[in-house]
């Protein structure tokens, strides 16, 4: 894994974690430029509120933002993120 892959998947994590998504049940991973999503996401506490299509894309729009991030992939169990960039929850 490259300095900037590494660097990259930190940066991810800091949006995700301001977003107050827990972290510790999504991993995080970037190959070249592609960051990887694999996990559950959801809400660090249940004093926020839960996760909405709208929350998602702006975490989405700010991962793709980062320099050096060609695309995001997600493999989550609980939303799909659609081509029009449209969040679904997938009910697991």
């Amino acid at each position: 894994m490259s300095v900037e892959d590494k660097l990259t998947n930190v940066a991810v994590r800091r949006i995700l974690t301001s977003c107050w998504v827990d972290i510790t049940r999504v991993q995080v991973r970037t190959t070249g430029g592609v960051v990887y999503l694999v996990g559950t996401i959801q809400r660090m506490t249940a004093s926020h509120q839960d996760l909405s299509d709208t929350v998602l894309r702006e975490m989405d729009q700010r991962i793709r933002k980062l320099g050096g991030v060609r695309d995001v992939k997600y493999q989550l169990d609980n939303w799909e993120r659609k081509l029009t960039a449209l969040w679904v929850p997938t009910g697991k």
